[in-house]
């Protein structure tokens, strides 16, 4: 049975701490016959959140990550830049009050890590001055990303969701998020330009969680069918791209705090030519000790544990998000229905 009062909030905003694991996997593929590149990261995070005013602060903080890969080269990256993560491990980050990121408020204290471990560091690093010009660049170029289209990083898209201005009903007449803009992994140049709307909404009745379903539409789609048409003879079948993004989440409706989270991206060319995204978000486990052992919750007449509830409404979540994902329509050119 589902609960839908109409025009009141979606979701509430109140202050939150939580500890999380991110668990990040890319595929690349790029010819039929060989296996993709796979590079995954496995992090464990804390998120706090505070409403000041007319503004969300959240701080995120990386307290241990992993990374590796298929590929020989990119583990011996990954290993070799590892201890460079302590630099950008705290995000201090300013939204509005529907969600929207607005900017980056500790920019400045990256700076610092980041220049102090250039004047002490750096040398022991790469002893070669070329060596240390390249990475110093291309390192500081990452950071002005950071600082200027920090909204535009998938797992920031996930943990910072733009929904709060949403209704718990579905318009007729969609509303959009604003416009987030991803840089090809398949097609050098190419830039999709597209927003999120509320594709479904779960909410049970009593339940103080609810689940919402965001689909992408893409809002440059006449510019991208003419640069396609132009690369027609460099990529086979490139008539038939495609590009979806899906936002799964699993909210506290009284905080606004993520329970759990899925983020599904694909970019598709042909036939062994694509690339997917994927991410998952899942709370840090609490061991089991006296207080979780207790009754937490009754429903239909069966006792459950903190810990046997959250399993619970995990593979409700699970069951929900498969569900979606069955009759998923995949066409760039046809992802309006």
């Amino acid at each position: 049975m589902f609960t839908l009062f109409k025009n009141k909030n979606l979701i509430n905003l109140e202050n939150f701490e939580s500890s999380y694991i991110l668990n990040i996997k890319s595929y690349t593929y790029l010819n039929k016959d060989k296996e993709p590149l796979i590079i995954e990261r496995k992090s464990k995070i804390k998120l706090k959140q505070i409403i000041e005013g007319s503004r969300i602060i959240n701080t995120y903080f990386l307290t241990e990550t992993e990374e590796n890969s298929n590929d020989e080269n990119f583990n011996k990256f990954f290993k070799k830049l590892s201890f460079l993560s302590f630099i950008t491990e705290e995000l201090k980050i300013e939204r509005s009050l529907k969600g929207q990121i607005r900017t980056l408020l500790n920019i400045d204290q990256i700076e610092k890590k980041w220049k102090n471990w250039k004047e002490k560091k750096l040398y022991e690093f790469l002893p070669i001055l070329k060596d240390q010009e390249n990475f110093v660049t291309s390192f500081e170029k990452g950071l002005l990303y950071l600082k200027d289209n920090i909204k535009n990083e998938l797992a920031y898209i996930l943990l910072f969701p733009e929904i709060y201005q949403f209704k718990d009903y579905i318009s007729t007449a969609r509303e959009f998020t604003s416009l987030y803009i991803f840089d090809s992994c398949l097609i050098k140049g190419a830039e999709i330009k597209y927003k999120f709307y509320i594709s479904d909404i779960l909410q049970k009745e009593f339940s103080p969680k609810i689940n919402i379903h965001l689909k992408s539409e893409i809002t440059n789609k006449q510019e991208l069918t003419i640069l396609l048409k132009s690369l027609e003879n460099k990529y086979n079948g490139i008539t038939d791209y495609k590009f979806f993004e899906d936002l799964f989440y699993n909210i506290d409706k009284s905080t606004g705090k993520i329970t759990y989270a899925k983020l599904e991206l694909t970019e598709n060319i042909s036939e062994g030519h694509e690339y997917k995204y994927l991410i998952d978000l899942y709370p840090l486990e609490t061991s089991i000790n006296s207080e979780t052992e207790k009754i937490y919750k009754t429903y239909k007449g069966k006792d459950f544990t903190l810990n046997e509830w959250e399993k619970l409404e995990q593979k409700q979540f699970d069951d929900f998000v498969n569900n979606k994902l069955i009759n998923k329509d995949q066409d760039l050119f046809n992802n309006e229905k």
